[in-house]
């Protein structure tokens, strides 16, 4: 049988990174005509800061990892309007 305790602390961690995730995007939301200025570039944020902006994905999130280790932060590509990715259909592996 599963140890309750453990198990409640995982759900508070969970649910604390997805709390401070909010914060992280209410960030981007706030600075993004500023952040336009890097349009297509990607934005590292922690809490309310803007740690920094980085060409690529990959190089914003080593950046975020190298700054803030497993702390929550969030990497974002600067756009002026979001986008979406949705799969076009669902398909079976065979």
């Amino acid at each position: 049988m599963p140890d309750s305790s453990k198990t409640e602390e995982l759900f508070l961690r969970i649910e604390d990174s997805i709390m401070a995730l909010e914060k992280e995007r209410e960030t981007y939301e706030r600075k993004r005509q500023e952040l336009l200025r890097d349009e297509g570039k990607f934005v590292v944020i922690h809490g309310d800061e803007i740690a920094g902006v980085w060409d690529t994905w990959e190089s914003a999130l080593n950046a975020g990892y190298g700054q803030y280790g497993l702390n929550p932060f969030m990497v974002q590509r600067i756009e002026a309007v979001d986008t979406v990715l949705r799969p076009l259909r669902y398909t079976s592996c065979r």
